[in-house]
C-alpha cells in the first residue's frame, strides 16, 4: 500500500466559517495541527458520533503527506475535502496505460467520485471473518483501492474456539445473520450447533475486536503503514509503529486544543487503552475529557439487525424486493405497519429461542450484541449509516 506521495496543488484559498464555501457546506470541521514526523502536520477533528470514513481517509492522506493544507487554514469543509479527494484520485492515474485499461482506470475513477458523498455518513461494509483485510467487495471500497489505502477490521474467531471457528471462519458478517435466523427454525442438530455457535461469537465479541484480530493485523501491516480501521460503525485511521504496536487517530473535537493527545493505543480488546502525543510518549487525560458515546446500544443494534434481516427472508421467500433503505426513520405508513411487524415476528423468534434454551439447560437471557450494521438487501450487502 506503500507508494509515492502525490502532493495535490494547495492552490485553493484557506477558508474560515465566515467564506462563502463553508457558509454553503453545513459539514464543516476543525483542523488540529500536530508535530508530525518533525513537520507541522494537520489532523481533521470530529465534532458529531459517526462513522464518517471520509474524515478516516483523509487523515491518511494528510498524515502521509500525499495531501497539504496551508498552515493558514482552522477549518475545512467536507466539498474542500472532497475536492481534494478528487484532485489526487486523478493525478495519480498511471501515464503509461493501454487504452482499454486506460477506460477502464476513468469508468472506475467516476465511480468512486460519485460516491465521496456517502462518506459523509456511511457506506457498504461487510465483514469477511477470514481476515483482518477480508471484506465483501462493495463499489463503495473502490475508493480505497484507488486512493491506495487499506481497509482492516479486528473481527476474527479463534482457531482454538473450534466450533465457532468453523461456523464462521468462511463467511461473512451478513451470511452469519442469515445463518443465525435459518437455524433458529431448523430441527437439524448440525445446524442448530453451529447457529449457537455463530451468535455466541457475535455475543461474546460485541466489540468487534478480538486479540486474534489484533494480532492479524499486526502481522498483515506493514511497519509504519497508515490505514483505516473498520469497528462498530466507526471508521478511524489506524497506524502500525515498527515495534508492532497498532494505534488509533484521536478526532474527537473536544481534544482540539490538546496537542499532546493525538493517538490511542489498540493492544486489547477490554478497552483498556491510553493516550499518547505524536511521539507516541503516554499522556494523562482529565476524568470526564472524552465525549460519551450516541449511537445504538448493542441489544438495540442486534434488534435492529434481526428485524431486517428477518424482514429480508420473508421478503425473498415471496419473491419481493424490501426497500434499500429500510429501516432509516421513515415516517410513511407502510413502513410503520412494517416495524410493528417485524417487531412482532421478532419477539415471537425470541420466545421460541429461550424455550429452546431452556430444554437445553442453557441460560436464557440474552447478552447485547453489537453487530455495527444494518441489512440493504438480500445480498451479501450491509449499509453502514
Amino acid at each position: 500500500m506503500e507508494s509515492e506521495g502525490v502532493e495535490v496543488p494547495n492552490d485553493r484559498p484557506a477558508t474560515s466559517p465566515s467564506q462563502d464555501s463553508a457558509e454553503e457546506d453545513p459539514c464543516v470541521y476543525h483542523i488540529k495541527w500536530i508535530t508530525w514526523e518533525d513537520s507541522k502536520t494537520p489532523i481533521i477533528t470530529q465534532n458529531k458520533n459517526g462513522p464518517c470514513p471520509l474524515l478516516a481517509l483523509f487523515n491518511v492522506l494528510l498524515l502521509s503527506k500525499r495531501i497539504t493544507l496551508s498552515e493558514l487554514l482552522e477549518m475545512i469543509s467536507s466539498r474542500q475535502i472532497m475536492d481534494r479527494l478528487g484532485d489526487l484520485i486523478l493525478s495519480d492515474m498511471p501515464s503509461d496505460l493501454p487504452d482499454d485499461e486506460k477506460l477502464n482506470y476513468e469508468q472506475n475513477m467516476s465511480d468512486a467520485i460519485s460516491i465521496f458523498p456517502k462518506l459523509q455518513t456511511g457506506i457498504d461494509v461487510n465483514v469477511q471473518f477470514k481476515t483482518s483485510s477480508s471484506f465483501e467487495c462493495t463499489p463503495e471500497l473502490l475508493v480505497f483501492d484507488l486512493l491506495r489505502i487499506s481497509l482492516y477490521h479486528g473481527w476474527l474467531p479463534d482457531p482454538q474456539d473450534t466450533v465457532a471457528f468453523e461456523a464462521v471462519k468462511s463467511k461473512s458478517y451478513n451470511q452469519v445473520i442469515d445463518q443465525i435466523i435459518t437455524s433458529k427454525d431448523s430441527t437439524d442438530e448440525e445446524v442448530l450447533t453451529s447457529g449457537l455457535a455463530a451468535e455466541q461469537f457475535l455475543q461474546s465479541n460485541a466489540a468487534q475486536l478480538t486479540y486474534c484480530g489484533i494480532v492479524n493485523m499486526q502481522e498483515t501491516m506493514k511497519d509504519g503503514e497508515l490505514a483505516v480501521l473498520f469497528r462498530n460503525n466507526h471508521f478511524s485511521t489506524l497506524y502500525k509503529k515498527n515495534s508492532g504496536e497498532l494505534f488509533t487517530l484521536v478526532t474527537d473535537q473536544g481534544f482540539l486544543t490538546k496537542p499532546n493527545i493525538v493517538w490511542e493505543t489498540l493492544s486489547n480488546i477490554q478497552g483498556d487503552t491510553h493516550f499518547t502525543d505524536a511521539k507516541f510518549l503516554s499522556t494523562p487525560v482529565e476524568s470526564g475529557a472524552v465525549n460519551a458515546s450516541a449511537e445504538l446500544s448493542p441489544q438495540q443494534q442486534f434488534d435492529q439487525d434481526m428485524m431486517i434481516a428477518m424482514s429480508l427472508t420473508a421478503d425473498d421467500a415471496n419473491d419481493v424486493v424490501s426497500p434499500a433503505e429500510y429501516p432509516k426513520g421513515s415516517t410513511e405508513e407502510s413502513d410503520h405497519q412494517m416495524a410493528s411487524r417485524l417487531q412482532q415476528e421478532y419477539d415471537e423468534q425470541v420466545s421460541r429461542d429461550a424455550q429452546r434454551q431452556q430444554q437445553q439447560q442453557r441460560p436464557t437471557s440474552r447478552q447485547p450484541v453489537d453487530t455495527g450494521r444494518r441489512r440493504t438487501s438480500s445480498s451479501d450487502k450491509c449499509t453502514i449509516l
